[in-house]
């Protein structure tokens, strides 16, 4: 709260990172889980989210702020519903990881 610039640019890299590994993680994820339904989803949310912190990385900085300050409020609604469709889709097929 003292300095809400330099808290801005934290908050930058953090998300710009957490996309990046995100991204990352999800992909391995969904090549690791080829056989079972909807490893497809998986894949596409993990290559988005991997494309996404590319070009958050490469735009200028403070174009990148500006952009994650609507963009990350937006993409992050999306993903939960998305979670929450695959959620779903897990509870029909009795899996006991669901939750």
């Amino acid at each position: 709260m003292a300095t809400p610039d330099a808290t801005l640019v934290a908050l930058t890299i953090l998300f710009i990172v957490a996309f990046l590994v995100s991204g990352i993680f999800e992909i391995i994820l969904a090549v690791g889980n080829r056989d079972r339904r909807g490893w497809g989803w998986a894949l596409a949310g993990g290559i988005l989210d991997l494309v996404l912190g590319i070009i958050l990385m490469v735009i200028p900085p403070v174009m990148t702020t500006l952009v994650l300050i609507y963009f990350v409020g937006f993409w992050l609604l999306i993903r939960s519903v998305w979670a929450i469709g695959f959620a779903s889709d897990l509870s029909h097929v009795k899996n006991s990881g669901w939750g």
